[in-house]
């Protein structure tokens, strides 16, 4: 079996390309997917993809956007403002559930009226204080290349764990 390298000075620019394209349409799985792949190729996320993440609604692609900023490799800071106003105890029953109580879990964002709304939940507070997380880091810290070139499903690109 032969490696593969990833060149990145093609690559890394024509992700952040694609990421750009695909936010536009806030086509949420590939911009997922696209996220993923540049975590775990260890490449930046530019100035121009940052800007355009943060137009997304999604709270997947808000839990990858905000963790890839907290492994420093967007090349500016993410205006959460538009994710923070999901930050409050509607939302951990609403489409963003996951969002509202990761981020606060983790201390990716705030609550947006200053008080613990996963503490004062009754059913959340037990996850919380379980240790219950539905948002998994080590898929990305953990992965890393499998050595071969994929090929049409024989062959993985990544293993993890």
């Amino acid at each position: 079996m032969r490696a593969f390298t990833v060149n990145r000075d093609t690559f890394e620019p024509a992700l952040n390309e694609a990421l750009i394209e695909h936010c536009k349409f806030a086509r949420t799985n590939e911009i997922t997917w696209l996220l993923w792949g540049i975590m775990i190729l260890g490449f930046q996320i530019f100035g121009p993809a940052v800007e355009a993440l943060v137009e997304v609604e999604d709270p997947l692609v808000a839990l990858l956007s905000l963790h890839a900023e907290t492994k420093g490799i967007c090349a500016s800071g993410l205006d959460k403002s538009r994710w923070s106003q999901f930050m409050t105890k509607d939302e951990l029953y609403g489409e963003r559930w996951i969002l509202a109580y990761e981020a606060l879990q983790r201390k990716w964002l705030p609550p947006l009226l200053g008080k613990d709304y996963v503490a004062a939940d009754p059913k959340f507070s037990q996850f919380a204080k379980n240790g219950i997380s539905f948002y998994n880091e080590k898929a990305i810290v953990d992965a890393r290349p499998s050595g071969a070139a994929p090929t049409l499903g024989l062959a993985p690109l990544f293993y993890t764990g």
